[in-house]
């Protein structure tokens, strides 16, 4: 595993029966403070399938990982990491299971390859919350307080035509972008829309030429008029450089 040797310690609690973080079913049923959001079923909007909380951390660096794992049948689980880079109290919203991170840090479940990266969790059957803490400092300590972890309503949203800005250039992205999509944008002016399973969904043309990045620091901005407003949004930008030469 790269990194720092892996020193970690979990607390957990089960809940049995296991707890349905979906919406809740007609007639009642269980109810939950916490939740996650799964790939494979449709975003409804009174789903409460955000994770939010107050977090203390003391700068040293530690990751804590809030995860949800479904029963041993279904053997799914969701990872969530927080750096712990701060000092004194945060606030923390968390929506999407770890994907990028899982092999940066060693955890005794680290290596199998099928549970981390096929099996999901079924968020309508969620056994056990466990609380990770990771990458502790060699022969120190780590003070970490975490308040309620609660709940929190998704709402989908549309991210209508951005416009992407890189210093005194920019470019109109020609489609809109939904909850869970993303878009492609390359040099030769292409632009290609997916849905939520990466499936391509829309092409179009760029306008004008393609971004540049002039020698020295630059300002990126990202100029969104989301769909419905009112919300606390957020997207994810990715960029790739290339000189010249390609």
């Amino acid at each position: 595993v790269p990194g720092p040797p892996p020193a970690w310690t979990r607390v957990g609690k089960i809940f049995n029966p296991p707890l349905n973080l979906r919406r809740p079913a007609a007639g009642g049923g269980n109810q939950s403070d916490w939740a996650a959001i799964s790939r494979e079923v449709q975003l409804e909007t009174d789903d409460r399938l955000g994770l939010g909380f107050w977090v203390a951390g003391d700068g040293r660096g530690a990751v804590l990982n809030l995860q949800l794992l479904s029963p041993r049948h279904i053997t799914g689980f969701a990872d969530h990491y927080v750096v712990l880079d701060f000092t004194g109290w945060r606030y923390v919203e968390l929506v999407e299971p770890e994907s990028a991170r899982l092999e940066d840090y060693g955890w005794p479940y680290s290596g199998n390859l099928y549970r981390l990266y096929r099996s999901q969790v079924d968020f309508q059957q969620v056994e056990c919350l466990n609380l990770w803490l990771n990458n502790i400092p060699a022969a120190g300590a780590v003070a970490v307080r975490i308040g309620p972890i609660h709940a929190l309503p998704l709402t989908p949203v549309i991210l209508r035509k951005p416009e992407l800005r890189i210093g005194q250039t920019s470019v109109k992205i020609p489609v809109d972008i939904g909850t869970g999509e993303y878009v492609e944008l390359d040099d030769a002016g292409g632009c290609r829309r997916y849905d939520a399973q990466g499936v391509l969904v829309e092409t179009a043309g760029l306008p004008g030429r393609p971004l540049a990045w002039e020698p020295g620091a630059e300002r990126i901005e990202l100029a969104p008029q989301f769909q419905p407003g009112g919300a606390s949004v957020r997207a994810r930008l990715t960029l790739f450089c290339a000189d010249d030469d390609g």
